[in-house]
């Protein structure tokens, strides 16, 4: 279980109390930072070893993040390569997932 606060849930001070949320299945263990929509705000890939899904948490540039998007990519992602493959501007995730012998990429 990873936590995050969204933008509406800040303080003045600049930080909130802890919202569990689902990224990555239950067991999130891996994780990479990227531009995945060219705003110039880092955004999150997280990995998890039970569900079979990355989720992509695109970051709002104050530190806070959107709501999650998930993507099936096969049991146990744990690690990511951030590279823009095609050449085309735009960060791809390649995802390796141990126990499969598959792998996926956006």
């Amino acid at each position: 279980m990873a936590r995050y606060a969204p933008a509406s849930r800040r303080s003045a001070e600049g930080f909130s109390p802890p919202i569990d949320t689902y990224i990555g299945g239950t067991a999130a263990n891996g994780v990479a930072v990227g531009d995945f929509n060219r705003d110039g705000n880092a955004d999150l890939v997280v990995g998890g070893q039970d569900a079979g899904v990355i989720s992509i948490l695109l970051g709002n540039g104050d530190g806070t993040f959107r709501n999650t998007a998930t993507y099936a990519t096969g049991y146990d992602s744990q690690s990511f390569a951030i590279v823009d493959f095609n050449g085309d501007g735009i960060s791809d995730i390649a995802v390796a997932n141990i126990g499969y012998p598959r792998s996926a990429a956006r």
